[in-house]
């Protein structure tokens, strides 16, 4: 997340009015989000999700809950 990022901030909101928990990293202001956010998208573009095991790098809503989906299944499968 950043300040400058409009997809951002449709992203953000998006995401609580679907009513999905998550954690916000924000790569402008906190050093180790950064640092992270360059290990997970080495061309440091925002937004950046990770779900799960999956990297989903740009915000359309339909990716986000496809690796939602798949993220959901392989942690309930794991759990039979």
């Amino acid at each position: 997340m950043t300040t400058w990022c409009p997809v951002c901030q449709e992203a953000h909101r998006w995401l609580d009015e679907g009513g999905y928990r998550y954690t916000l990293l924000d790569v402008e202001r906190d050093p180790n989000a950064g640092r992270y956010h360059s290990l997970i998208n080495p061309a440091h573009s925002v937004p950046t999700f990770r779900i799960g095991e999956l990297v989903v790098i740009g915000f359309a809503p339909g990716l986000v809950r496809n690796a939602l989906a798949k993220e959901l299944a392989r942690t309930s499968a794991h759990k039979e």
